[in-house]
């Protein structure tokens, strides 16, 4: 609808309605997205006003698109949009009127538009919604899992992760939730703790942040999160059905710790816009780099300790290293190089206004190896799918301590035996273990090595 059918009442205009004589709770759910050359790209301010008088609610309609989950895309989707982006949910905005209204009574709603030029128009879609009583008390709920998620295509810049998970919760209680307790676990591994203190009310949601040791955390039998909630305000929750939530993830890549990384990256012709950090888990900064000059290569060699990390590029003009739509600012790339100058991960270059790479270091080769020759171990198939060979040449007659850790160098298997020669072949079953990177240490003769096995 043209914004002067909107601002002149021809559409949208005041209406009266009859409140729920039963409604406790009374809300406006608004979308609104605009359209046109002028509509679309310019931002302008939205109201309501109810019963007349001074207005209530007044929002601007302005979306930023650089930081969309989902990129790179065909068209000139990094540019911001009045309520929406391409590929991506129109905006949603709530507003509780229940001090404004009464139950069973008579009120004027009335949408508009303070100002808008030329072309613009607007698609909108405004809802009334009422809610009864609550119907528990005590009600809190976990509804969701943003970080580790890959199940959801609107966490995809934040995921893979390896830091910190994040938990949303939300009270459905009529009474103010002010303390939960809260577990949360890799299925297979480690169950931590935390208390959440704060303040919720009826409907209100919070993102919780919820701390862990270090990178081992993220080890266990199977790639999946799980979060459970109990004891709201230290009493028993009354609807505990939604005190869980799970969701897959996908685990981050993992690097030796003896590897030299190297970070590589080639400006455009914006280089002022650019610059990129490399932070660990509690967020301390490693490496900060920015002030760059136009058309060149930069590169930093970082050597790690055992945890996680976040390699970050940032772009203040919002269209990254290269955007197809302004040729004239040239193009840059940014990737992370192993010890042997292979690029392990290569970034988009039209990432908009950010892009972000966790990963693991963790101790894949160990130091100390069999030196007793001629001695020769081997191991066979490698990928392999349920099991390996070990093959033992050259050796006395000793006992073989094997181990097998996964990728966090956590212990998932341990097994003895005897060499009963020189020559001699062992076989160990993997079928229990999930697919993944894992090492196998063996220690014999008071002398250990360490081998990189793959299994499918």
């Amino acid at each position: 609808m043209g914004y002067q059918n909107i601002m002149n009442d021809r559409g949208f205009e005041p209406r009266d309605f009859m409140m729920n004589s039963d409604g406790e709770y009374f809300k406006i759910r608004s979308v609104i997205t605009g359209h046109g050359q002028e509509g679309e790209f310019i931002p302008r301010y939205h109201t309501l006003n109810i019963d007349e008088g001074e207005v209530e609610f007044e929002w601007k309609v302005g979306t930023e698109c650089s930081t969309i989950p989902i990129y790179p895309q065909g068209g000139t989707w990094l540019y911001d949009r009045a309520g929406w982006c391409p590929g991506d949910p129109s905006d949603l905005y709530e507003y509780d009127i229940t001090e404004y209204v009464s139950p069973g009574q008579l009120h004027n709603i009335d949408y508009s538009v303070n100002i808008a030029t030329g072309t613009s128009n607007y698609q909108i879609s405004n809802q009334l919604v009422t809610y009864g009583s609550p119907n528990f008390s005590l009600d809190a709920a976990v509804i969701n899992i943003t970080k580790p998620n890959s199940e959801i295509a609107a966490y995809e810049r934040y995921n893979p992760a390896c830091s910190y998970p994040v938990a949303v919760i939300q009270n459905k209680g009529a009474t103010t939730l002010t303390s939960l307790d809260i577990e949360y676990y890799v299925q297979g591994g480690e169950t931590l703790n935390y208390t959440w203190t704060g303040s919720l009310e009826f409907l209100e949601t919070e993102e919780i942040e919820l701390e862990i040791p270090d990178y081992t955390f993220w080890s266990g039998s199977d790639d999946r999160f799980f979060v459970n909630i109990s004891n709201p305000n230290e009493q028993n929750d009354e609807y505990q059905y939604n005190n869980s939530y799970s969701v897959d993830f996908v685990e981050v890549d993992l690097y030796d710790l003896s590897e030299t990384l190297t970070i590589e990256c080639k400006t455009n012709l914006q280089s002022y816009q650019t610059s990129y950090s490399l932070t660990d888990l509690e967020g301390n900064v490693i490496l900060e780099v920015g002030g760059l000059e136009n058309n060149t290569i930069y590169t930093d060699d970082v050597t790690l300790g055992l945890g996680c990390y976040e390699l970050r590029i940032n772009d203040a003009g919002d269209n990254g290293l290269y955007y197809w739509h302004t040729p004239n600012y040239g193009s840059g790339y940014f990737v992370l190089r192993n010890s042997s100058g292979m690029i392990v991960e290569e970034f988009e270059p039209e990432f908009g206004r950010f892009a972000i790479y966790e990963f693991g270091i963790v101790d894949l080769t160990g130091t100390e190896e069999i030196d007793d020759k001629p001695t020769v171990v081997s191991i066979y198939p490698n990928p392999t799918t349920d099991f390996i060979n070990i093959d033992f040449k050259g050796f006395e007659s000793s006992k073989v301590v094997c181990e097998v850790f996964n990728a966090s160098m956590v212990k998932v298997l341990k097994q003895e035996f005897s060499i009963s020669g020189i020559d001699h072949k062992e076989k160990i079953n993997l079928k229990d273990l999930p697919p993944g990177i894992y090492i196998l240490r063996l220690e014999c003769n008071g002398k250990t090595t360490y081998k990189k096995l793959i299994k499918k």
